[in-house]
């Protein structure tokens, strides 16, 4: 795996040598990640969606007047949810009310993805696209927030995750689909995205317990590039 993630950086940085037509930016949005659990039917409720972000820089190298490929460096935060409804039932109230618990867990990791973007439009400075490929990450830390949940939420513990035991895989590698509109803005190209990312890698295996979690989720980027050098822009800009 430490083989994968060395191969996504490499691709990362062996196009720097052609600057003419090279564009750099920034990126940032929301991500709402879940995973797949599997193993112990009925023991373990259905995960749900949780809230994330990305934020991180990416690079553009046009191929062609369709064909682009695209790579960056982000700081992703993935995770999902867990509860169990009706635990406890408050009487002591005029009305009975229903107290659950909820566990929040999120994982934090840096993701590198390599794509292929290809724009429907070559013609037309504004344009839809599209771009997907293989991703690789590594996780940097993780934990788990406890919840109680009746009227309102209470907060009631930050347990961070033993990732370096041996349950955890801090290596990460998956597909992702992407699909986008960009607008120039005289030397930049605006772009907002849709993007689904689903891990092919399992994060938790637990062959005592059979409980095995993937990642994947969706989110939304709103992006910034601009091109290296000025001599050059407007002409990078139609490219990319």
């Amino acid at each position: 795996m430490k083989r994968i993630l060395c191969f996504f950086v490499l691709m990362l940085l062996l196009p720097s040598g052609i600057h003419a037509q090279n564009l750099y930016g920034f990126h940032g949005g929301p991500n709402y990640p879940n995973a797949r659990i599997r193993g112990i039917d009925g023991y373990i409720p259905d995960p749900k969606i949780v809230d994330g972000f990305n934020l991180g820089v990416h690079a553009l190298f046009p191929i062609d007047d369709h064909l682009s490929f695209y790579t960056a460096v982000s700081y992703q935060r993935n995770g999902f949810s867990l509860g169990v409804k009706d635990t406890l039932i408050l009487s002591a109230l005029p009305e009975d009310i229903p107290v659950g618990i909820r566990f929040d867990f999120f994982l934090d990791y840096i993701q590198i993805p390599v794509l292929l973007k290809y724009r429907f439009n070559p013609y037309s400075r504004s344009t839809a696209y599209i771009n997907g490929g293989l991703y690789g990450g590594y996780h940097t830390q993780g934990f788990v927030r406890t919840k109680i949940r009746a009227i309102i939420d209470f907060n009631i513990s930050s347990t961070p995750l033993p990732l370096t035991s041996g349950l955890f895989n801090r290596y990460d590698l998956g597909w992702m689909a992407n699909i986008g509109y960009q607008i120039p803005i005289r030397y930049a190209i605006l772009h907002f995205e849709a993007r689904y990312h689903r891990s092919l890698i399992q994060w938790l295996h637990n062959p005592i317990l059979a409980v095995d979690i993937k990642h994947h989720g969706f989110g939304f980027l709103l992006g910034i590039s601009f091109p290296l050098g000025q001599k050059k822009a407007q002409q990078d800009i139609d490219r990319a």
